[in-house]
């Protein structure tokens, strides 16, 4: 007659996400972590997420995205526009700037002090630039 030790796990090793080969140990299955085998392991490369299933990325209120890293409130959370530029989210983690007179640029960063036009020609900036 063969008999089979089971050993004892670590205390509060999950039931089903842990196991052990020997005694106060907690190993974890594929898909589970931390010291009692009770986390999730989330999808690789996700940011602003979380899992209820193992490899899973659920995004956090405000990010979107496979690995939940395009921000939905860009404007809010990082205030791009410079020199009172107005911000305007598109969509996905992107924006565009709605400058005042006398600013251009991406992030409304340049300042149009002069305008230079050739041949004696005249020019004026219009009170605004959207880019």
């Amino acid at each position: 007659m063969i008999n089979f030790i089971t050993a004892i796990c670590l205390p509060g090793c999950h039931d089903t996400h842990g196991f052990c080969n020997s005694p106060n140990e907690c190993r974890c299955h594929t898909g589970w972590e931390g010291d009692n085998c009770s986390e999730c392991t989330r999808y690789p490369g996700c940011k602003h997420g979380r899992c209820s299933k193992p490899f899973e990325c659920e995004c956090e209120e405000g990010w979107t995205g496979l690995f939940c890293n395009q921000d939905l409130n860009y404007c809010s959370n990082h205030k791009p526009c410079k020199n009172g530029g107005i911000c305007l989210s598109t969509g996905h983690g992107s924006y565009t700037c709605s400058c005042p007179r006398g600013f251009v640029g991406n992030e409304c960063q340049l300042r149009v002090d002069d305008c230079m036009c050739a041949n004696g020609g005249s020019c004026r900036v219009s009170d605004v630039i959207i880019l």
